[in-house]
């Protein structure tokens, strides 16, 4: 379940089931601490939830845009990070969810797979600090495992990695191993983080992990795995120097982390 404090409307994580799509609400400590138990909410997230979930179940064009859709959630008060996390990455696990379960079309997956991608666009090109962000050494390397064709996840912790002031570089799509390893060599990011689709491709992940791992400790980065692959819970080689990190807030703390002491 997808948890939002019912407050300030901002993303607070995920709760199991975690293959239960719908919203719970709670308040966040921010909000205990500025007493809004004492105040009324303002309006929920379910009516933007529920909008793009029925575009994820219809087999009709909608017609919406990408701007419609960050205009619905400026006016609901989302911070465009939490739109993405708590309504764009939940409706696209959904129509994944209902794909592999053959309720949804290919033409389905492709029409909300090209929408989300769009808003994640959208919301670059409208904050000119993003791009600049993408301009200087990274903190984090962003790339997707060797045979993962799903990139919007991906996109997704960019945007979240950059409007949180961390320079990011990302790389879609995939590249196998030896180039991801090449590629974190020259530019020494503090994290390599790795998004994976299904387990057969944690295995390439533990490769780069391994690789890098015999880097001096002053450009040692770590190298995280992230994604669908780790849905059933970490199943990480023994012994591997390859972190598991599903939440994006925790990525965020890894991309701030001092490195090790050498």
């Amino acid at each position: 379940m997808i948890r939002w404090c019912a407050y300030c409307q901002r993303y607070q994580g995920d709760v199991e089931p975690l293959d239960d799509y719908s919203v719970t609400h709670t308040i966040c400590e921010d909000c205990v601490a500025r007493g809004a138990l004492l105040k009324t909410p303002p309006p929920s997230i379910r009516a933007i939830q529920s909008f793009l979930l029925s575009i994820a179940r219809s087999g009709m064009e909608p017609g919406l845009t990408a701007a419609e859709v960050v205009a619905q959630g400026d006016a609901l008060g989302l911070d465009p990070a939490d739109l993405l996390l708590g309504v764009v990455q939940p409706v696209l696990r959904q129509i994944g969810d209902r794909w592999a379960r053959s309720e949804a079309t290919i033409a389905e997956e492709h029409r909300v797979s090209a929408l989300c991608s769009s808003v994640i666009q959208t919301m670059i090109a409208r904050e000119a600090d993003l791009a600049a962000l993408r301009t200087q050494p990274p903190e984090v390397l962003l790339v997707v495992a060797e045979g993962n064709q799903h990139t919007l996840g991906a996109q997704v912790l960019e945007v979240l990695l950059l409007r949180h002031h961390v320079p990011t570089y990302a790389v879609y799509p995939a590249l196998p191993a030896h180039e991801i390893v090449a590629l974190a060599r020259r530019l020494q990011p503090r994290v390599v983080a790795i998004s994976a689709a299904v387990p057969e491709q944690i295995a390439s992940a533990s490769i780069v992990a391994e690789q890098l791992a015999a880097q001096p400790p002053a450009v040692r980065p770590l190298v995280v795995v992230g994604g669908r692959a780790l849905d059933g819970g970490p199943s990480l080689p023994s012994g591997s120097p390859l972190i598991a990190c599903n939440d994006a807030h925790a990525l965020l703390e890894f991309a701030t982390r001092p490195r090790a002491a050498p």
